[in-house]
Protein backbone atom coordinates (compact mmCIF):
# COMPACT_ATOMS: atom_id res chain seq x y z
CA UNK A 1 0.00 0.00 0.00
CA UNK A 2 3.10 2.33 0.79
CA UNK A 3 4.65 1.27 -2.83
CA UNK A 4 1.22 1.80 -4.72
CA UNK A 5 0.41 5.26 -2.92
CA UNK A 6 -2.39 4.33 -1.32
CA UNK A 7 -0.81 5.30 2.28
CA UNK A 8 1.95 6.91 3.15
CA UNK A 9 2.78 4.49 5.71
CA UNK A 10 2.08 1.32 7.31
CA UNK A 11 1.89 3.12 11.13
CA UNK A 12 -0.84 4.71 10.37
CA UNK A 13 -2.41 6.15 6.75
CA UNK A 14 -3.39 9.35 7.91
CA UNK A 15 -6.53 9.38 6.90
CA UNK A 16 -9.95 6.82 6.51
CA UNK A 17 -8.23 3.98 4.90
CA UNK A 18 -8.18 0.67 6.80
CA UNK A 19 -7.06 -2.87 5.48
CA UNK A 20 -4.90 -6.59 6.00
CA UNK A 21 -2.06 -8.00 4.00
CA UNK A 22 -3.01 -10.91 2.77
CA UNK A 23 -0.20 -11.85 0.35
CA UNK A 24 3.31 -12.75 0.99
CA UNK A 25 6.07 -10.72 0.05
CA UNK A 26 7.35 -11.76 -3.50
CA UNK A 27 10.43 -12.56 -2.23
CA UNK A 28 9.21 -15.30 0.11
CA UNK A 29 6.78 -16.51 -2.86
CA UNK A 30 9.56 -16.80 -5.21
CA UNK A 31 11.82 -18.58 -2.68
CA UNK A 32 8.78 -21.18 -2.03
CA UNK A 33 8.34 -21.63 -5.81
CA UNK A 34 12.28 -21.87 -6.22
CA UNK A 35 12.76 -24.66 -3.27
CA UNK A 36 9.67 -26.97 -4.54
CA UNK A 37 11.72 -26.78 -8.17
CA UNK A 38 14.11 -24.61 -9.80
CA UNK A 39 13.84 -22.13 -12.20
CA UNK A 40 15.79 -19.67 -14.38
CA UNK A 41 12.66 -17.82 -16.04
CA UNK A 42 8.69 -16.12 -14.70
CA UNK A 43 6.29 -14.88 -16.82
CA UNK A 44 3.97 -12.11 -15.75
CA UNK A 45 0.68 -10.61 -17.26
CA UNK A 46 -0.14 -7.27 -15.68
CA UNK A 47 -2.33 -4.57 -16.29
CA UNK A 48 -0.03 -1.62 -16.55
CA UNK A 49 -2.75 1.00 -15.51
CA UNK A 50 -3.17 -0.62 -12.01
CA UNK A 51 -0.56 0.45 -10.11
CA UNK A 52 -0.85 -2.41 -7.58
CA UNK A 53 0.41 -4.51 -11.25
CA UNK A 54 3.23 -2.12 -11.51
CA UNK A 55 4.59 -1.98 -7.68
CA UNK A 56 4.47 -6.06 -7.95
CA UNK A 57 6.17 -6.16 -11.35
CA UNK A 58 9.00 -3.95 -10.02
CA UNK A 59 9.29 -6.61 -6.71
CA UNK A 60 9.43 -9.14 -8.96
CA UNK A 61 12.00 -8.04 -11.14
CA UNK A 62 14.65 -6.82 -8.37
CA UNK A 63 14.00 -10.39 -6.23
CA UNK A 64 14.78 -11.93 -10.08
CA UNK A 65 18.01 -9.40 -9.87
CA UNK A 66 18.66 -11.08 -7.00
CA UNK A 67 18.07 -14.92 -7.23
CA UNK A 68 19.22 -15.19 -10.83
CA UNK A 69 15.93 -15.29 -12.78
CA UNK A 70 14.13 -13.25 -15.27
CA UNK A 71 11.17 -11.88 -15.56
CA UNK A 72 8.75 -12.18 -18.84
CA UNK A 73 6.47 -9.36 -18.52
CA UNK A 74 3.34 -9.04 -21.00
CA UNK A 75 0.70 -6.16 -20.10
CA UNK A 76 -3.16 -6.35 -21.11
CA UNK A 77 -3.59 -4.46 -23.74
CA UNK A 78 -5.64 -1.11 -22.65
CA UNK A 79 -8.13 1.30 -24.58
CA UNK A 80 -8.20 5.01 -24.88
CA UNK A 81 -10.23 4.61 -21.37
CA UNK A 82 -7.28 2.95 -20.12
CA UNK A 83 -9.42 -0.24 -19.31
CA UNK A 84 -8.47 -3.55 -20.34
CA UNK A 85 -9.85 -4.33 -23.63
CA UNK A 86 -11.22 -7.58 -24.06
CA UNK A 87 -9.17 -9.20 -26.68
CA UNK A 88 -6.06 -8.41 -24.95
CA UNK A 89 -5.38 -11.72 -23.08
CA UNK A 90 -5.66 -13.65 -26.54
CA UNK A 91 -3.10 -10.99 -28.47
CA UNK A 92 -0.67 -11.68 -25.49
CA UNK A 93 -0.97 -15.34 -25.98
CA UNK A 94 0.25 -14.96 -29.67
CA UNK A 95 3.52 -13.60 -28.67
Amino acid sequence: PVQAKIVPALKSSGRNVTGVFHVAPTDAQMRAMASYRPFKSVGVLYTPTEQNSVVILKELKEVGAKMGFSVVERAFRVDAAKKVSADSSAANRAR
